[in-house]
């Protein structure tokens, strides 16, 4: 017989005296939160039914609690689990309601709570169910702690220990995120703001005023003013990670599918702020940003593919697979070019076909001719990738999603690329062996 495992407490959960599959750490507000499930169940009358609203931000185990409250109380009164952020949720539950007498445990985020509650459970088809609000807090301090400490194997140093900790806001899932070691204080600050602001609505009206809304409530930890004021939108459009929570996401649920991708974090130190320079200045006209990476075996050339969404004929940067839709970029305005020893394909949004196609010939020409600081390597494949992207004059939301997507990928997997990027007005190389970004003077410019 095994219990429910607490971290920081050995108090067990209700129900642990029962046969259990196998025993699983739980945080203090999930055992809680199961606590008061199973014996809201057990209390009532037998015909009793309940719509459990168990709300809580993402990451902190609300299938977890689900799951072990299915255990504890078995199949014959345990509650239907579903989950709020399927746009078939609505009819999941209707349907579900009118086969099965069981009570309904509905999981969401705040937000997705409050659509639930808006939209959706106001129908008088649930007139019969006891609406029951589950709130579901993140770790304390201790628990995200000793969580973090167990994913490094004890080797954290203790100043990373505690910024994980801090930033982490007692939720698993961010810890998780937080981890590497070479990443700043900065970008886990982001991580920490985005996360904030895709769970939780920061504001709420109060008559006919607009003030903070208590998200404190979703936490068990005190939230850093600097994740607070980022939150909020200071610098907001000034960072190129500003989306980061959300790509992390995005990559997450593409590994849950098994398709494997690189970090969306840039190898080069000097990369980062390359993007955030072209956020924070104003663009004109000269807003084309050019990645042209002259050789590559064909391993790497086929996972460029992928991330482009190329699909035999036709490319699509929205396609659900594409690293380039994981970062919110698409395939308006945009051009490339894929090339072989044995074949050409070209893909053009628009009226783009033959400045783009000149734009890449030059590239190619200038390489080929030695003018650019990455040289022709003897016996190197004749393979080569280009793309171009650009927006109505001052726009270079797409460009940076793009150059953000397929930097960090060129990089970690260690290739020598060229980017004639306009919205920074530089020329530059990415060298992979000092792993960083070197500009140089285009072969137009040169005196």
């Amino acid at each position: 017989m095994s219990e429910i495992k607490g971290y920081g407490s050995e108090e067990p959960a209700r129900g642990d005296q029962r046969k259990r599959e196998s025993a699983i750490v739980l945080s203090s507000a999930q055992r809680e939160a199961i606590n008061t499930i199973v014996s809201t169940v057990e209390q009532a009358e037998r015909k009793e039914k309940f719509l459990f609203l168990l709300e809580g931000v993402s990451g902190i185990g609300k299938s977890m609690v689900g799951d072990e409250v299915g255990k504890i109380l078995g199949d014959k009164r345990r509650p239907r689990v579903v989950a709020l952020e399927s746009p078939d949720t609505y009819r999941i539950i209707k349907e579900m309601k009118a086969s099965l007498p069981h009570s309904i445990l509905a999981i969401g985020t705040p937000r997705e709570i409050k659509s639930a509650e808006t939209y959706k459970f106001e129908d008088k088809e649930f007139s019969d169910y006891k609406r029951t609000p589950v709130l579901l807090k993140g770790m304390n301090h201790g628990e995200i702690t000793e969580y973090i400490q167990s994913l490094g194997g004890g080797a954290i140093p203790p100043a990373a220990l505690e910024e994980i900790a801090t930033y982490s806001l007692g939720v698993p899932l961010l810890a998780q995120r937080m981890m590497p070691e070479d990443m700043s204080t900065k970008t886990r600050q982001m991580i920490a703001a985005g996360f904030l602001r895709s769970n939780v609505d920061l504001t709420v009206k109060q008559g006919r005023e607009v003030v903070p809304a208590p998200i404190d409530n979703y936490f068990n930890v005190e939230i850093p003013r600097s994740v607070r004021e980022l939150a909020k939108g200071i610098r907001w459009k000034e960072d190129v990670y500003a989306s980061l929570a959300d790509v992390l996401t995005n990559l997450e649920a593409l590994h849950a599918r098994g398709q494997e991708e690189e970090s969306p974090f840039f190898v080069a130190p000097q990369s980062e702020g390359i993007y955030d320079s072209i956020q924070q200045r104003r663009v004109e006209f000269n807003n084309f940003l050019n990645i042209y990476v002259p050789q590559i075996n064909q391993t790497d050339f086929e996972r460029i593919k992928q991330a482009i969404g190329s699909s035999g004929s036709a490319y699509d940067m929205s396609a659900n697979t594409a690293r380039t839709n994981v970062f919110f970029g698409n395939h308006r305005k945009t051009a490339i070019h894929l090339h072989t020893k044995d074949s050409d394909y070209w893909g053009y949004e628009g009226k783009a076909s033959e400045r783009y196609k000149k734009i890449s010939s030059d590239m190619e020409s200038d390489f080929q001719k030695g003018k650019y600081p990455i040289k022709r390597q003897v016996g190197s494949p004749k393979t080569s990738f280009h793309l171009s992207a650009w927006g109505h004059e001052s726009t270079v939301y797409n460009q940076i999603k793009l150059g953000w997507a397929l930097e960090t990928l060129l990089q970690h997997r260690g290739i020598a690329y060229i980017v004639e990027n306009q919205p920074a007005d530089m020329w530059y190389v990415y060298n992979p062996l000092n792993k960083s970004i070197e500009p140089f003077t285009p072969p137009s410019n040169e005196k």
